[in-house]
Formats: structure tokens, sequence, C-alpha cells
């Protein structure tokens, strides 16, 4: 029977950017409150970059580059103007003019030391930075210095603000990162994902180290900061119930997918009644209403959660209904398919990939899944072709080797190509981090077994044939002995009967003497 692997996707963190307008600006006298309400020790705000500042405000929504020059022009009249600074980094963070915001970002730290946002957007862009970093050792460079910005904005001991949502959560997300290395390297050998085989879940098969789980208990005590400070924050959920399934308390995942399933219910009908009272505008509601897109990862992560238990028709609902809150949710249209897939309902999950494609034709997933859609509808040349050019364009790219290996291996039949495909799979540098080495094995391994079994019933074949012309031989001699001890089968015959003739009764008689002593035999006891 033809197997069918699926690998379920993670949904990806919502990276948050404290991207607000710093909109209250500072009082000229130098001594306003500022965000915590502490005293301004800034010198005074110059009138004109005020002046400049404010205009800037109040054109940011409609004209962010004539608010941009604004703000530019303010901190030109007061360089030590933070707040200034801050929306200039952050006007050209949102340009993708990402060095400049950079130093825009540190002139407001250096000017404002307890502006928080700040830290955190910049934080942000490091973040992003070590995720694009070409070596592991940039990356960590850049994750390190996100670190450090978001633990001085949240720590307990002197942070500028200790509950502030997004620094928490992208801090809670940079220690659940950390763990995750530790369990990767603690498993090296182990495929962790998590699978489905015809419809079957594949259990997780992996150890939490004791210095992962540290790294985890910060990252859940971080996420529960954020939620100290927002407790309506969906992506805290989210990333809560991610963390307690990375260290498989899946019983707790579920109760925290289901609070924020239930927030959202409570919290809208909240500010619905709000609303209707005229308590809040429509602007105001619109700001804080939780809405179905928020939702969708909540629901895809749950659908994760429900696989791990095994529940395959729940999981599947939780991932169709993550994508009914957002369409255009990449990674909970992945696992929709996957399922499908798996399920061999692969009209569903190639019709699935296809959009996704059309969308973003530069996602490798989509196009190595829709190739594997393509096999099972039997439109094998063009799967080929698939895996083929995505060789070409990355020799070194792992999934699509292992799936050309198993297209020749199990559609093909052609287990001397699938052999030396797996084997080109396995000694790729890329192969361990597919998490299909132990895999590939296995399969070489089947196919060299299949090939030795094939030679021993050869073999046992040969031998069967081989004794079998010898018995026919043995026959065929035997009945040349007995032609040739009787050249004339018919003259054997009438010497018997002439012998018979002599004193033995023939004929009938003869008959009936051995039926009459057979019925007496018969007639006084049965024999033993």
């Amino acid at each position: 029977m033809r197997t069918t692997m699926t690998t379920i996707r993670y949904s990806l963190f919502l990276l948050l950017l404290g991207l607000v307008l710093a909109a209250c600006g500072p009082k000229t006298t130098g001594n306003g409150p500022i965000g915590n309400g502490e005293e301004d020790e800034r010198p005074q705000v110059k009138e004109e970059a005020l002046k400049k500042f404010k205009e800037g405000i109040s054109v940011a929504g409609s004209n962010p580059q004539r608010a941009k020059q604004l703000f530019t022009e303010a901190v030109d009249e007061d360089d030590k103007f933070g707040e200034a600074w801050y929306n200039l980094g952050l006007l050209q963070d949102q340009a993708g003019e990402v060095d400049a915001a950079i130093e825009s970002y540190e002139s407001a730290i250096d000017t404002r030391p307890n502006l928080g946002d700040a830290y955190v957007n910049l934080g942000v862009i490091y973040l992003e930075r070590s995720k694009s970093a070409a070596d592991d050792s940039t990356s960590r460079e850049a994750r390190d210095k996100a670190k450090e910005l978001f633990e001085k904005v949240v720590s307990d001991e002197g942070g500028v603000d200790p509950f502030h949502v997004q620094g928490n959560l992208n801090l809670g997300m940079i220690y659940r990162l950390e763990g995750e290395e530790l369990v990767r390297a603690a498993n090296a050998d182990a495929d962790m994902s998590l699978t489905l085989d015809m419809g079957t879940v594949n259990e997780r098969n992996y150890t939490v180290p004791e210095d992962a789980k540290l790294k985890f208990a910060e990252a859940v005590r971080h996420v529960r900061k954020a939620l100290a400070g927002d407790s309506n924050n969906i992506t805290s959920y989210e990333n809560l119930a991610a963390i307690y399934y990375d260290l498989d308390s899946l019983e707790v995942a579920t109760l925290v997918c289901e609070q924020a399933i239930q927030k959202q219910v409570e919290r809208n009908d909240e500010l619905a009644a709000q609303l209707a009272a005229g308590k809040i505008t429509q602007a105001e509601h619109d700001e804080k209403v939780i809405t179905d897109k928020m939702m969708a990862p909540v629901h895809n992560t749950y659908g994760l959660i429900w696989l791990a238990r095994g529940e395959v028709a729940l999981a599947y609902n939780s991932f169709k209904e993550a994508v009914a809150r957002d369409p255009l949710m990449t990674e909970a249209l992945l696992n929709v398919a996957g399922v499908a897939v798996n399920v061999q309902d692969y009209q569903t999950a190639f019709q699935i990939y296809s959009d996704i494609l059309q969308r973003n034709p530069e996602n490798r997933e989509a196009l190595l899944s829709k190739a594997v859609a393509q096999r099972g509808l039997g439109q094998l040349d063009q799967a080929e072709q698939v895996y083929r050019a995505m060789l070409k364009d990355d020799p070194n790219f792992a999934p699509a080797m292992f799936n050309l290996a198993i297209l020749y291996q199990e559609y093909h039949r052609d287990l001397e190509t699938a052999k030396k495909i797996y084997e080109d799979f396995l000694a790729l540098p890329t192969a361990e981090k597919s998490g299909r080495m132990k895999d590939a094995q296995a399969r070489v391994d089947q196919i060299v077994q299949i090939w030795d079994a094939q030679k021993k019933a050869e073999a046992e074949q040969k031998k069967m044939e081989e004794e079998m012309r010898k018995m026919e031989e043995e026959m065929k001699r035997q009945e040349q002995e007995y032609q040739d001890a009787n050249p004339e089968g018919g003259d054997g015959g009438e010497a018997g009967g002439e012998g018979t003739e002599g004193g033995e009764p023939t004929g009938e008689e003869g008959a009936d003497a051995g039926g009459d002593a057979g019925g007496d035999t018969g007639g006084d006891e049965a024999a033993p």
C-alpha cells in the first residue's frame, strides 16, 4: 500500500511592532509626564521644533512622506527631541529605510531613555535581521541584540516598562526559539515532526532537556506579563498555547486556546454594549474589537494541538476554521491541504496549493506540496518536472530530492533509481535538517531487503526447477526401463490369464468368491 506522509506546519509568530506615533508632544516647560508618568528631565523643547512636530502628527495618516519631512525638520531644530526622533524612525521603518530607522530609534533612546516603544521597534528590526542572516553567527548576534533591547524595556529590575505588551511578547518568542534550539540539539537523531500517515497521527518522538524547560519557562513568564499588560491580547494567548504545545503540555495548551476563543466572544460583546450605550465611538470600537483575522492563528495552533492528541477530525475542523477566519493565512491553508493529501483528497489539496502559489509563486513549500498532490492525481511527469526544476535551482534542496525518490520507488517502481536518489539525498549537507534521514535510510534498507528477498526467491525457484527437472528425468528413466522390460505390454496380460486357468476359479466365479469372502468378513466384526 502506498504511504503518504504529511508534515503539519506551525503558524508563524506575529511580531508586534509598537508602531504608534508619539502623538502627545512634550510640554515646553520640560517637566511634563512622558508615558509612564515620570518627570521629564530633558531640557525644554524649542518652540519651532514643537511646531514642526505637531504639524507632522496632524498629517502622518494622510501624508506620511510630508510627516517624515516635518519630523526631520523638528530634530534639525532640536536634536534632543526624543519623540520627534522616534516618529521619524517609525516612518522610516514603515518605508523600508531600515538603516535610517535604526539611527533615528537610537537617537530617540539616547535623548529619551524611558521611551519603551523605541527599544521595542529597534529590537524587532534586529530580530528580523537574525531571521534573514546568511550564517548562524550573524543570526545569533542580531538576535542577542534584540533580546538585550527587549530586556531593557521589560526587566523587573529597572525596566522602562515591565509590562510592555509587545516587548514581553517578542522576548517570550526569543526564549521559545532558544528552547526549541536546545530541544533540537538534544534530539538530533530523532524525527520531531508531527506527521500524518494515511489518516493516522505519528506521535512526535522527542525529549525536552532541563535547560530547554528553563527557556520555555521564561517564555511563559514573559507572555503572561504581556497578558497582564493587556488581558485582551489574543496574540499572547496564541503564543502561550504554542509554548505549551512545545512542552507537550497538551491539556494546558488546549485550555489556553479555549480561553482565547471565549475571550473574543466576551470582549466583543462588551464593546458592542459600550457602543450601544454611547460610551465609546465606532472608531474606538473598531480599534479594540477582536477580529476574526486575529483569531485565525489561535485556531491553527488549536489544530496542531488536536493532531498531537491524535484527533485528526477535530484538527481538520480547526484548520478549516482558521482558513474561514483568514482565507489568506498560508500556514492554515497548508495544513488543510496537508490533511487533504493524507486522506487522498488530492483534488482539494491541488486547488489550495494552486491558490497559494497564485498569490506567492516563490512559496517552495506550496510548490513542493502541489507536486505531491499531482503525484496522487497520477500526473507523474508534471510532479517530476517540479522536483527536478527545484533541484536545478537549488541542488541542496533536500525535500525535493526526497520526494523525487518516493516518486521512483512507489509510483514508477524503479527501485534501482530510487535507491540512488535516496543515497544522493543522504549525502546532502541539508539532509539532517529536513528530518527525513531516518526515513530515507529505512527506505534504502527496505529496497536492499527486497532485492535480497528477490535473490533468495530466485534461488529457491531455481532449486525447485532443478528438483522438478531431476524428478521428470527420473520418471522418464523409470518409464523407459519399464518399456524396455515389457517391449509388448499386451503379452504380459495374456500370460497372467493363462496362469489362472490351472486350478483357481476364473471369470465370474473368482469375482463371486471374492465378494462372498468380503461379505463374511464384514459381517462378523469390524476391522480394527
